[in-house]
């Protein structure tokens, strides 16, 4: 479907005839849309700001004259600002000012409802539209959302030209970041009181369950109160799944899965606090404004909630600079499905999980899995620093000293010592073989003595980083292609067409065992920087 360019061509004067020709956004009609801003600008259409500006001023005789503002501001879209724009020309030029805002205000919303136009996502534009009040308004958000998206099909082609690197994938929160956050979220679940507790529960289930459970943000804010079950001795919960159709139809179904018992005590403690509702009912409740609590939250209220962790308790409580880099609601499913993919979980336990019919839909962020494998090593390094050092602190707050006393290596604390050829110390019983291939810079019986810590030693260790580096994302480039265009009959968990899952594991763990490779010489790096 396309937009309407409307014309009126005058013959005389009592008679004109108007023409139209269907629109789709390209290079040719950004540029038609540049000069009719200028014609709208003359015709006092748009009084005030640019093509180029996000704040536009829009005044309409054929209106009712007043002077509305029109924002464009997509902090985590940019990339969907450009073809907004042209939309919103090419309605101007066809109708009024309030009725061309009322549409962009839709279609913002279906922007943010589907994660930018994201294809596993647009399904729950549904959800949205049935929270509107009357039949009218929802057949404008529907009729508005239909038409801006059929107008970028070929959105990302088409913006590369004018739109930069940067702004075209979202980012993911700094690793550093989400550390402070996961430690700070960490000691609130253990210190909190009940109030403050209550208020922030469904941050803390959110926290607990999708970084086990890849959830959406929809599914998880739509898990029932009679969500838990056991069975021999397991815990599970219960989550709403949307299974996509083609033409977006959607059918309900429910997914049980497996959980820790800590997530299931949390639950009930909720559960408990929260009062006697219908186990059909939503979980959560809204505990924010000024109408009381009231059962059931909307992805809106679930993220103003976590704006509020981060303001009244990250922030004012913790002592965090207000410039922290924020998690956002979607971000923690992104680093959970990544973070199975590494550790060499099956391919359908993912999809599954993640409620994919497509193993593509994976990868939807292919950006990111270099960005993640090297905040796995990262975490990894940090973790093995930490416990060669026996420290107490948190990853985020190592001491060094306690760092350079335990990496400083004492032959007494080992049964076997073999001095390697370059560099360093075998601990392992050489005479059994050797347990690493012959590699020395990624195995854990591998010691580096203060005598060997010189700029030679660590070039020969950063060496070694660099091509575990350049494997690794060999891997992951390879890992990327073999899923490409695999499809998941997810009702009965068959894969179609049929593919091996063995391949794909095996590309898995070669991933994690060179992440694993590349922590433990970078152990040894970061340890030679720390005594630097």
């Amino acid at each position: 479907m396309a937009i309407k360019n409307v014309k009126t061509i005058e013959i005389h004067k009592k008679s004109a005839v108007r023409t139209s020709k269907d629109i789709v956004f390209s290079n040719k009609t950004l540029e038609e849309a540049k000069a009719l801003f200028q014609e709208l600008e003359k015709d006092e259409v748009i009084v005030k700001g640019g093509f180029s500006d996000n704040t536009w001023i829009l005044i309409n005789a054929k209106d009712d004259g007043g002077i509305r503002k029109l924002s464009f501001k997509l902090d985590d879209y940019k990339e969907l600002i450009l073809p907004l724009k042209v939309f919103t020309v090419f309605q101007l030029n066809r109708t009024v000012s309030s009725r061309v805002i009322e549409h962009i205000r839709h279609i913002k919303s279906a922007i943010s409802v589907t994660v930018g136009f994201n294809q596993n996502e647009i399904p729950y534009i549904e959800f949205s539209i049935e929270d509107l009040a009357t039949e009218r308004v929802k057949s404008i958000y529907a009729q508005a959302k239909e038409f801006f998206a059929s107008f970028i099909e070929d959105i990302t082609e088409i913006t590369s030209t004018y739109i930069s690197n940067e702004v075209k994938v979202r980012k993911l929160i700094n690793f550093k970041d989400l550390m402070i956050f996961r430690t700070i979220i960490t000691d609130f679940i253990e210190s909190s009181e009940e109030k403050e507790r209550l208020l922030f529960f469904p941050i803390i289930l959110w926290w607990k369950i999708t970084n086990i459970i890849p959830l959406r943000v929809i599914e998880f804010i739509n898990i029932k109160r009679g969500c838990l079950s056991r069975k021999n001795g397991r815990f599970f919960i219960t989550i709403p799944r949307k299974k996509k159709k083609r033409e977006f139809k959607n059918i309900d179904f429910f997914d049980t899965l497996p959980i820790t018992e800590d997530i299931y005590n949390l639950i009930n403690e909720y559960l408990s606090l929260t009062g006697d509702y219908s186990p059909e009912e939503q979980l959560f409740i809204n505990h924010w404004g000024n109408g009381g609590h009231k059962l059931g939250v909307t992805t809106n209220n679930f993220r103003n909630t976590l704006n509020r962790f981060y303001q009244k308790i990250v922030i004012e409580k913790y002592g965090e600079s207000k410039d922290i880099g924020r998690i956002k609601a979607m971000d923690t499913r992104h680093y959970t499905i990544m973070s199975m993919m590494f550790q060499g979980c099956n391919v359908l336990t993912i999809s599954r999980m993640a409620g994919h019919s497509s193993l593509a839909t994976q990868f939807h962020y292919h950006n990111h899995f270099e960005e993640f494998s090297d905040s796995f090593v990262y975490r990894l390094t940090k973790i093995k620093v930490k416990r060669k050092s026996e420290l107490t602190q948190s990853l985020i707050n190592l001491n060094e000293n306690a760092i350079l006393k335990g990496r400083r290596y004492d032959k007494s604390q080992y049964e076997h010592n073999f001095k390697m050829k370059l560099f360093g110390v075998c601990t392992h019983n050489l005479y059994e073989g050797c347990i690493n291939g012959g590699e020395c810079r990624s195995c854990p019986a591998f010691v580096l003595p203060l005598e060997d810590q010189t700029k030679e030693g660590f070039s020969w260790l950063s060496d070694y980083s660099l091509t575990i580096s350049l494997k690794l994302r060999e891997q992951i480039a390879s890992l990327k292609m073999a899923t490409k265009g695999m499809k998941l009959k997810i009702e009965n968990s068959e894969w179609l067409p049929n593919y091996g899952d063995e391949g794909l594991k095996t590309l898995s763990n070669n991933v994690y065992s060179l992440i694993h490779q590349k922590s433990e010489v970078d152990t040894l790096i970061m340890e030679g920087e720390i005594h630097g």
